[in-house]
């Protein structure tokens, strides 16, 4: 998937195989019809703004993301994605994580407040104030992704049911 995907991108990029903001608007607007906020906090989020354009890694990332969110999918993207993403929230070479950043993440992903607040608090005991290991990252972007995915597809099922 990954091969068509970069096939794709070298036709539509520049030489230095980096894609400018204006056609990654086009393609979110195109497939996913995220918010302005919401894209704001994706760049933030993977650095974007650091020159107004991404490679291929950072563009596959955000749209996997987001076309997961739009179909509440997140827990697809967490299992095809979470090697990939960890150095994005990785506070120094490591086995640790920026707590922040693990929230900033799953906010990103369409995670509710409600939701991060009970996950936060559920999980709570495997966090140190600012950091989490590696295991306990993806074990809390799994509760978070599998909570909204399933709030947003079924109702209303209680977190407790699921921990």
């Amino acid at each position: 998937m990954i091969g068509r995907f970069q096939e794709w991108y070298k036709s539509v990029c520049s030489h230095d195989q980096r894609i400018d903001a204006v056609r990654f608007f086009a393609v979110m607007n195109e497939f996913c019809f995220p918010s302005e906020p919401r894209l704001a906090q994706l760049f933030q989020f993977f650095d974007f703004y650091r020159g107004g354009r991404i490679d291929v890694t950072d563009f596959y990332l955000l749209t996997s993301l987001l076309l997961a969110s739009a179909l509440n999918m997140r827990i697809i993207f967490l299992y095809q994605h979470q090697n990939n993403i960890i150095s994005y929230i990785q506070d120094c070479p490591g086995n640790l994580v920026k707590v922040s950043g693990l929230v900033e993440l799953a906010q990103c992903a369409g995670v509710g407040q409600h939701t991060l607040s009970r996950v936060l608090q559920r999980l709570s005991k495997h966090f140190n104030v600012n950091t989490a290991t590696v295991t306990a990252a993806v074990n809390f972007l799994f509760a978070c992704f599998l909570e909204q995915d399933r709030l947003e597809t079924s109702g209303c099922l209680p977190y407790a049911a699921i921990v």
